[in-house]
């Protein structure tokens, strides 16, 4: 307790001081940096920055800027990129309106930075690069370059190489300008492995010697280590030199041995282990096959090491002739590949392959086959009387059993490819049947919008051919017209929000609110544009009755159900809406008296993975669009939807939404789609 309230007693006091100093001498940017760095020397408690926070005035804002940048800078330090990032989104605003441009430029790098490691790449690159705007109107160099490393090592990252070598190159042209050793190695280093990938072997060489002449300087042994290992490596994948190779491994193996790092051992000495079976130097290429035999038994590699390893074991035995080795081996490597290319990482071995020249080991391997072959055959001369029997009786069983394993991994592979058909014939099919419900929906919306807009047409080519009309032909006519464009602008409404719901740009934004005057204004809209037959309407509504919902979303679906239900109503009849709750959910229903349908036609009507084109009695029609809205709606509620109806008797349609909706799963539309399934 006593270290706690020292630490808060010498916050209070230090930090006093320093507002004190901010709000009697009158301050520049640069004094706000100095007491930055002075409390931030000083103060590492969280708890006591977030009491004096708390106690501030709104009107404090240099002091809730810098206790918020201090919080922030300990959050980072600690790995805690959520409350670090919130310490920083406080405080770049007041420091924007402060106009103090370098403070605003780091914590906007440092945040970038916490948006990055939280996944939130867009965030992140934006502060970013607008960090690194203002460190070149300032002329930060030195920030500017760490900056601009950061978002190269993120494209590295995400092998967007092209965009990676980019910003790398626009930091190299920067270097001249800073005196910071470290950090002219350390770009030098991540740029030379970045083109060393892309294999511009020629340029990462340089800036591998570039680091090599700060490294020697160093008293990093490891990092010393890395560079000459990749410059040995250069050499040895472009074939340029290999005593050079081995010069610049050897180097490497020697601190790495001082280091103990085994692993890296391994590493270096399959290296040398390539070089000495390149130049065919077979006693050295024992020596190193023993060793690495050694540490292997100690130390375990990854996966691609020990495929390097067992090709590179594939081609020693190759150079010592050991055909019986050679085939064991082949069948270890082909084994070890299948499990690499189970783990995605086939795209690297084809790499490996190309580099390893796959076709001269492939040509050795047929030669070794071909003299054990004329061996075999000489010594079957040589003992043919003496052992016939026994030898047939061999060749028939060796014979067996590679039949037998070729017909096992030909009947596997026939499997393989037949699942793999499966799988796209799968994935065919239902590209095909969404293909098909697009198209359906497309060419229905155009014939259903074609007669409205058609009528919509004539109609004003009528009014503008009459020499002479009366008052009530205009009104006839505005009133057709206005039946027609009416029905054009809900179907447009309806394909526009089923198109928006397919590309997920629908949010679900549910919220408690009162159903009767939702209802009722949906009731109220309709009745003033399609209501021609003069339907009446009926609410059985408790008006305290409240559910939570994307109000949004209930409105176009009891839209849509009501304008089917007029559609479908006999002239001066009444549609119905009423609404029960109970503990579990709300039951919203809307009935007509209408033509109805069959029992089968309502039981499919909300199943069916396709669009429909519905005609029945009362001349109405429609392309079923605004029902597959409708299910989509509910069902984003976790609610659901159903028709019950009868012929010459009416429908009523039913739906529920549960009152539980923080346990509806947040997903975009789009995923859940009948449509497109």
């Amino acid at each position: 307790m006593s270290s706690i309230k020292y630490i808060s007693i010498r916050l209070f006091f230090l930090s006093s001081f320093c507002f004190s100093f901010l709000e009697t001498k009158g301050y520049n940017e640069s004094e706000f940096t100095n007491i930055k760095n002075e409390i931030r020397n000083e103060i590492t408690n969280k708890e006591s920055i977030r009491n004096i926070i708390d106690t501030l005035n709104k009107d404090k804002l240099e002091k809730k800027a810098l206790l918020n940048i201090l919080l922030g800078d300990i959050h980072y330090k600690e790995k805690k990129y959520i409350d670090c990032s919130k310490n920083y989104e406080v405080a770049i605003p007041i420091l924007n309106q402060l106009n103090y441009k370098l403070n605003e430029s780091i914590c906007l790098m440092y945040l970038g930075n916490s948006y990055l490691k939280l996944k939130r790449i867009d965030e992140g690159l934006i502060n970013l690069s607008a960090s690194i705007s203002i460190f070149k109107n300032l002329n930060d160099i030195d920030n500017l370059i760490k900056a601009t490393i950061t978002i190269a090592n993120h494209h590295s990252k995400y092998k967007n190489l092209t965009l990676a070598e980019k910003s790398y190159s626009n930091i190299i042209d920067y270097l001249d300008q800073t005196s910071n050793k470290k950090l002219k190695i350390f770009a030098f280093f991540n740029y030379a492995n970045l083109l060393s990938e892309r294999k511009k072997y020629d340029l990462a060489q340089k800036y591998f010697f570039e680091c090599l002449q700060y490294a020697e300087e160093s008293a990093d042994k490891g990092f010393k280590a890395n560079i000459y290992n990749n410059i040995g490596v250069i050499y040895l994948r472009t074939h340029q030199d290999y005593n050079k190779a081995k010069y610049y491994i050897n180097r490497a193996l020697q601190i790495r041995y001082k280091t103990e790092d085994t692993l890296n051992i391994i590493l270096a000495q399959q290296n040398l282990f390539r070089i000495a079976i390149t130049t065919e130097n077979i006693n050295e290429a024992s020596v190193i096959y023993e060793e690495i035999n050694r540490l292997s038994d100690l130390y375990s590699i990854d996966l691609k090491d020990k495929v390097n390893y067992s090709y590179n074991k594939i081609s020693y035995y190759a150079l010592i002739k050991n055909s019986g080795k050679l085939r064991k081996e082949l069948g270890i490597y082909g084994s070890l590949k299948d499990s690499l290319s189970n783990i995605a990482f086939s795209d690297k071995l084809v790499e490996m392959q190309k580099s390893f020249e796959i076709k001269e080991r492939d040509k050795n391997i047929a030669l070794l086959q071909k003299e054990d072959e004329l061996k075999e055959a000489r010594l079957n001369n040589q003992f043919i009387v003496i052992v016939s029997i026994s030898v047939v009786v061999l060749v028939l069983i060796v014979l067996g059993y590679f039949i037998n394993r070729q017909r096992i991994k030909l009947k596997k592979s026939e499997c393989d490819l037949k699942k793999q058909q499966d799988r796209i014939q799968a994935m065919n099919d239902n590209l095909d049947l969404s293909n098909q419900a697009k198209d359906r929906i497309l060419s229905i919306i155009g014939h259903d919008l074609r007669g409205p807009i058609g009528g919509l047409k004539e109609l004003i080519d009528l009014y503008v051919d009459l020499p002479t009309y009366e008052e009530e032909d205009f009104k006839s006519l505005i009133k057709a017209a206005r039946e027609a464009s009416t029905g054009s602008y809900h179907l447009l409404e309806n394909l526009l929000t089923w198109a928006n719901s397919q590309r997920g740009q629908i949010n679900f934004m549910p919220v408690n609110a009162p159903l009767y005057p939702l209802v009722k204004q949906c009731v109220d809209l309709l009745d003033s544009s399609i209501n021609t037959r003069h339907v009446g309407f009926k609410f059985d509504i408790h008006p305290n009755l409240k559910l939570t919902a994307d109000l949004n979303m209930i409105r176009t679906v009891v839209r849509n159900l009501v304008s089917n239900a007029v559609k479908y109503s006999p002239p001066e009849s009444c549609v119905t809406i009423s609404a029960v709750q109970n503990n579990v959910e709300t039951l919203i229903s809307i009935t007509d008296s209408g033509y109805g349908m069959s029992a089968d036609q309502a039981e499919v009507l909300f199943t069916q993975k396709e669009t429909y084109y519905i005609e029945a009695g009362y001349n109405a029609k429609g392309t079923g669009l605004g029902l597959i809205l409708c299910r989509e709606f509910v069902e984003r509620h976790n609610g659901r939807i159903w028709a019950d109806s009868k012929t010459n008797k009416g429908t009523q349609v039913c739906f529920t939404i549960p009152l539980n909706i923080e346990e509806v799963k947040i997903a975009p539309i789009h995923e859940n789609s009948a449509v497109l399934n």
